[in-house]
């Protein structure tokens, strides 16, 4: 969803790359360089959750890449180097507040988005001073409706119904999820996952975890209670997979788990063994499972790959953050290339929201207008599921995406 949740070049650039995404699925070889960027650099706002007690560094480092990216390959957007402006937040309102003060001030071209589970708190400042808000998920319920904004990952309400719809599929009948506890936990439970639920004969429970501090053997113990056909959590970081997969490995349960989008480090952290069988989703295609993708997808996801090494974050690059981040990048700045002037302030989101539907980087075709799930922010509304094996690999779970509607 997020995350589960910028590339351009001048004129005559331009023309060589659409002709190269034609050909070959892919934007240049992170090899070739274009001319360097010599314009007005566009300072772009980053705000992520990182330095506190819960740090997912991971979308910086994609977001950095995808910039080096874009300024080296690409001619920054329009002749314009790409320029981050960093704050991090740490999950309170106060801090998102004074996040988006530092924007104001910095008088940023528009915001992208990492990760800020305090989200909402930054749109009425940045709206007032007609900064959008752009990035990959929408972190909280006025994010998701919001119209000064646009996220390219997949819809929340889609990314929470495409499971029990694969699930369904796989003859599941209960299960337990795991939910972050804020504020929209609730709502989302109640609005999206208990309806769902009861339209596909399944039986639900919902628990709620501190995200600063969770107790997973307690919560694990919880969740087994009954013996549910699965147990997961849709929004899940990979340290707290490797804390709920652990503490249910531990607890002796033995039925499906549903790991969100969670990356190869649980298994690198807890072994092969505790992972096996467990399914995650992703709206992009994983680079960790490159073959299982489409050709030109698998393309992109080569480019990706070379940008992030070239970065010196070739650790990093299985991490779904960080190439969910890179994607992002890219996507805003095709688009964004075809008029450059539109590349500060609302005519970025009216650029974004005109663009009709076009094929993402790394994933599925989306739809920014706003029809991919009415009345959310978001332009996608599929993902597709992976299967963890023995061997510490990963192998497609569906046949590709799956998508989903208000009225599935």
């Amino acid at each position: 969803m997020r995350r589960s949740l910028m590339s351009a070049a001048a004129v005559a650039a331009l023309a060589l790359t659409m002709t190269a995404c034609a050909e070959d699925g892919s934007d240049t070889a992170a090899g070739k360089d274009a001319p360097k960027p010599t314009g007005k650099p566009l300072r772009i706002g980053w705000v992520n959750l990182e330095g506190g007690a819960v740090s997912v560094p991971e979308t910086r480092i994609g977001a950095e890449a995808g910039v080096r990216y874009v300024n080296q390959h690409l001619n920054g957007i329009g002749g314009r180097p790409l320029e981050l402006v960093r704050c991090d937040v740490d999950g309170s309102p106060e801090k998102s507040v004074d996040c988006a003060n530092k924007m104001v001030e910095e008088n940023v071209a528009f915001v992208l988005n990492g990760l800020d589970p305090a989200g909402d708190a930054i749109l009425p400042v940045l709206a007032s001073a007609h900064i959008p808000v752009v990035g990959h998920g929408a972190d909280g319920p006025a994010m998701q409706t919001d119209k000064n904004s646009v996220f390219f990952g997949t819809a929340a309400p889609a990314g929470l119904t495409a499971p029990l719809k694969f699930y369904a599929g796989q003859q599941v009948s209960s299960y337990t999820f795991l939910m972050p506890d804020v504020k929209w936990s609730s709502a989302i439970t109640e609005q999206v996952l208990e309806p769902t639920a009861k339209a596909l004969g399944m039986t639900q429970k919902t628990l709620t975890y501190d995200i600063s501090n969770p107790d997973w053997s307690s919560l694990a113990a919880s969740a087994a209670a009954g013996e549910p056909d699965l147990v997961g959590g849709p929004i899940l970081t990979d340290d707290q997979c490797v804390g709920l997969v652990g503490a249910l490995r531990s607890s002796g349960y033995q039925g499906k788990i549903f790991g969100s989008s969670c990356s190869g480090a649980v298994a690198e952290a807890l072994g092969n063994e505790a992972t096996a069988g467990m399914v995650t989703y992703s709206d992009v295609w994983r680079a960790d499972a490159r073959d299982q993708a489409p050709p030109a997808k698998q393309k992109e996801i080569d480019t990706y790959l070379a940008a992030m090494k070239e970065s010196g974050q070739e650790d990093k690059a299985s991490n779904i953050f960080a190439q969910t981040t890179f994607a992002d990048i890219v996507n805003l700045s095709r688009i964004l290339a075809e008029d450059p002037a539109k590349a500060e302030g609302r005519a970025v989101l009216d650029a974004l929201k005109k663009a009709g539907r076009f094929d993402s980087f790394m994933g599925p075709a989306l739809v920014c207008d706003g029809s991919a799930w009415p009345g959310q922010s978001n332009c996608g509304n599929s993902v597709v599921f992976y299967e963890s094996q023995a061997d510490g690999s990963v192998k497609l779970a569906s046949d590709g995406f799956v998508g989903a509607s208000p009225s599935q």
